[in-house]
């Protein structure tokens, strides 16, 4: 009798307790570039340097405080956030150079005459705010210096919630591509 007592009470504990909600998972997009050039050549996108507090899958955001953090338990990305921006880097400019070879890193033994390599220090956002992008970038050319080092920092207004976020961080990575973009068509000349 008594072991049916204890197991009755833990069975009407669990169901009072429930579950927990569903968790909700966004990725970054690939947006249309502003402009596209006639550049005939081949870039790699390294892989993304991001701050410890964005290698998480969890969603961060920046609390009332901006020395504060708030990190979603529910929101989520649906890949690793580097692994992400490397990605769409790749696709944006690949769109913005349609006659180019513009690749993630692959370490495929294959070279490039062109190396992006980004290292974020900031990609978060205030909510009813603005998300931000701060990024140091550098591009070179193969056989030689750095062609181009330089920091960028963006924002885009966002009003909504997980996902307006996500979108917005994604018109930020574009908003990079562009200057980018821009660099290395200036940087490769004719060539």
């Amino acid at each position: 009798m008594k072991k049916t007592f204890v197991l009755a009470s833990v069975l009407l504990l669990a169901s009072c307790l429930g579950r927990s909600p569903d968790s909700s998972f966004y990725t970054l997009i690939s947006e249309p570039p502003a402009k596209s050039y006639k550049l005939k050549t081949s870039l790699q996108v390294n892989e993304v340097n991001i701050p410890e507090y964005l290698t998480r899958p969890q969603i961060v955001t920046v609390g009332d405080n901006p020395v504060e953090i708030e990190i979603s338990e529910f929101n989520r990305w649906s890949a690793p956030l580097s692994g992400m921006i490397q990605r769409i880097m790749a696709d944006n400019l690949a769109s913005t150079f349609p006659l180019s070879q513009v690749k993630a890193d692959t370490d495929n033994g294959e070279k490039s005459t062109f190396r992006l390599q980004l290292s974020v220090n900031r990609l978060d956002a205030s909510w009813d705010k603005v998300a931000v992008l701060d990024v140091w970038w550098t591009l070179s050319e193969a056989g030689k210096k750095v062609s181009v080092s330089r920091r960028t920092v963006l924002h885009e207004p966002i009003d909504g919630g997980y996902a307006e976020l996500a979108a917005a961080q994604s018109r930020l990575l574009s908003r990079l591509s562009d200057e980018i973009a821009s660099a290395l068509v200036k940087t490769a000349g004719g060539k």
